[in-house]
């Protein structure tokens, strides 16, 4: 199974593969997730993303994901705002911010 999980700002990618074998990334940004889906993963996991610097990971692209069969979760911080945003697409909230 392939995971990839886009954070660097709510925890480091070396603490972060404590917890999980993934393919770590930093924050996600505007086409991200289009690229990578052009070779596609088994989930996506986003926790943090740029929205100063960059434009932010578009709502389209990660429907898109969703909608060729990639399992999108999003959690922490611009990955708990997206899958606020989306869980009526299929993208899954978790965590804290996510509920709130």
């Amino acid at each position: 199974m392939r995971v990839v999980i886009y954070t660097g700002t709510s925890i480091s990618h070396h603490d972060a593969k404590k917890i999980l074998d993934a393919d770590y990334r930093p924050p996600v940004k505007r086409d991200d997730i289009r690229k990578l889906i052009r070779n596609p993963p088994d989930i996506i996991g986003i926790i943090d993303g740029v929205f100063f610097d960059s434009a932010a990971v578009a709502h389209r692209e990660i429907i898109e994901a969703i909608r060729g069969g990639v399992t999108v979760v999003g959690g922490g911080s611009m990955g708990a705002l997206r899958a606020s945003e989306l869980d009526s697409y299929g993208m899954i909230g978790v965590g804290k911010i996510y509920e709130m």
